[in-house]
């Protein structure tokens, strides 16, 4: 079987940085929470207005459907005892 992947780069000991330290590691990290947060703040804002609409678009349907069914011919069947 034929191997598909992609192959994947390969760091060299000479491009790897020598050491890393403590605040670039906590810097790293503060630029990441910063696009999640990013990120997830305008996310929030979509989904509350696809909250809104839904919930609009929903009224809206039970609003016509009731108003269709209240249009409706009635049959009234009166039942009277004979003798």
């Amino acid at each position: 079987m034929k191997n598909n992947k992609k192959p994947r780069a390969v760091v060299r000991k000479k491009d790897a940085p020598s050491n890393v330290s403590r605040a670039d590691i906590e810097k790293k990290l503060n630029e990441i929470d910063d696009i999640i947060t990013e990120a997830t703040s305008s996310a929030a804002g979509k989904s509350k207005i696809a909250l809104v609409v839904g919930v609009v678009v929903l009224v809206g349907i039970a609003f016509f459907a009731g108003r269709r069914r209240a249009f409706r011919p009635k049959t009234f069947v009166t039942f009277t005892k004979s003798r």
